[in-house]
């Protein structure tokens, strides 16, 4: 068996190793297939020359070298490589906690690559492997099982780049940032004519609904004054947003707003002021183009 990787280009040479007959010309084959202008012989031997080597010239070949006294046959199986390709995986779980989870990888290639998955978060650490397809099973899935999974397809001809996948495990909507539930404030600032942005953010899994009030209590909808955007996925895996823009602030508009996040499992509450900006702070002394301190 002849081994090239695709896209090279090959030679293959015959000597039948015969001097006591004179070969007069060669006969190239691919399978039943004669090859014309593929194949050249020099000094008693034949030469089958193949550039720029694709897979469907991958099979099996033959060559007869004929001469004074008859024919000699030779044959031989050529295996065109190829590195990793059509990775497939799974591309989210999510799992109530104490639940399997299973995240699934396969690839095609010659030869068969191999599967690993790894963490993204520790992309150096292996935690499953396999030929041709690895299938990551965790069971009794925890919170701490959430994150980012890669696999990875490679084999001696190549390495194909790491296919991401998302193990979520249920959870109840918590802040994406240190902001405790209910009692801190988040501050913004927006001047007095501009767009006010408050962006509220928190870890859930199921998606979480949002709402938003002005004041503790009149809930707020999109309409002239107000535009809520619907919830975003940010990471990929658990946290989502919800924006609320304030349009065209005024005086009035520098006050408290709570946006309220909630799935089956619970809810969150985060409290935000819009404020104006601050003034810039007076300097305490200032100094002129020679150095000098007024």
């Amino acid at each position: 068996m002849a081994l090239v990787t695709c896209g090279e280009s090959w030679i293959y040479c015959y000597d039948p190793e015969t001097r006591m007959h004179f070969v007069k010309n060669y006969t190239w084959w691919r399978g039943p297939v004669a090859l014309s202008r593929l194949g050249d012989s020099e000094g008693g031997v034949g030469t089958l020359r193949l550039r720029r080597v694709r897979r469907g010239q991958a099979g099996n070949y033959s060559v007869t070298a004929h001469t004074s006294r008859g024919a000699i046959h030779s044959s031989f199986f050529l295996n065109v490589q190829y590195g990793p390709e059509e990775i497939v995986a799974t591309k989210r779980v999510l799992v109530d906690e104490g639940d399997t989870a299973t995240l699934a990888c396969s690839a095609s290639g010659n030869p068969t690559p191999n599967i690993t998955w790894t963490r993204a978060s520790d992309n150096t650490s292996e935690i499953w492997r396999g030929v041709g397809e690895a299938r990551l099973v965790l069971k009794q899935a925890s919170r701490a099982d959430t994150g980012l999974y890669l696999c990875h397809a490679s084999s001696p001809v190549a390495a194909a780049a790491p296919v991401r996948a998302a193990l979520v495990v249920s959870q109840p909507p918590t802040s994406a940032s240190d902001i405790a539930n209910g009692t801190q404030v988040d501050r913004w600032w927006a001047a007095v004519g501009d767009k006010g942005q408050l962006d509220c953010r928190v870890h859930a899994a199921p998606a979480p609904s949002f709402k938003w009030t002005v004041n503790d209590d009149r809930v707020i909808y999109t309409d002239r004054k107000y535009s809520i955007s619907s919830p975003k996925l940010t990471d990929g895996v658990t946290e989502w947003s919800s924006m609320l823009r304030v349009r065209d602030v005024i005086e009035k508009d520098y006050t408290n707003y709570t946006c309220i996040s909630r799935n089956a499992h619970g809810s969150f509450v985060i409290h935000f002021s819009l404020l104006p900006p601050a003034p810039p702070a007076t300097p305490e002394e200032l100094t002129d183009a020679w150095g000098k301190k007024r």
